[in-house]
């Protein structure tokens, strides 16, 4: 498996679980086939000399965009909706 495969599995089960858990299925299923589609691209992009750490800097940059930002407009983001839970957010 590519570096940056688990990466990317994980920002998209974030992804499809926060969507599937505020009642948009139909988000989840596309958030879920987008992934699989990324980290088939990016472990091609492995293979190519030296783009082994471009790719892990994407796939990270993405996780930590899909954990702290909004990635539908009405869903709030996971971290938020944590912070929210326990009391420190607004």
């Amino acid at each position: 498996m590519a570096a940056s495969t688990g990466i990317l599995l994980t920002a998209g089960a974030v992804v499809a679980g926060n969507e599937w858990l505020h009642g948009q299925a139909d988000a989840a299923v596309k958030s879920g086939v987008a992934t699989l589609g990324a980290a088939i691209l990016f472990a091609g992009i492995e293979h190519i000399p030296g783009g082994e750490p471009f790719a892990v800097g994407i796939a990270l940059i993405a996780l930590v965009t899909v954990l702290f930002g909004s990635v539908t407009p009405g869903v709030p983001s996971p971290t938020g909706q944590i912070l929210q839970y326990m009391g420190y957010g607004k």
